[in-house]
């Protein structure tokens, strides 16, 4: 059901996100970009996202807890 509603919409072309945000930062607009790949197997994993230039000020892997039973 899903399948078919998207392929019934009209093919359009991407829109870059610095045309649609054009005072955003370029590294924000990439990481954007990344999480919302429509296709989840092209999609950036979460710790690739986290890892990502524009969250390198926030985010320190040393300070991640583990949890041992999953």
């Amino acid at each position: 059901l899903a399948r078919n509603y998207l392929l019934s919409l009209p093919l359009c072309c991407k829109v870059p996100w610095n045309r649609l945000f054009p005072k955003a930062d370029s590294k924000a607009l990439d990481l954007l970009d990344k999480m919302l790949t429509f296709n989840p197997h092209k999609r950036i994993e979460v710790e690739a996202a986290l890892a990502h230039p524009y969250l390198e000020q926030y985010y320190d892997p040393t300070d991640e807890v583990m949890n041992p039973d999953p």
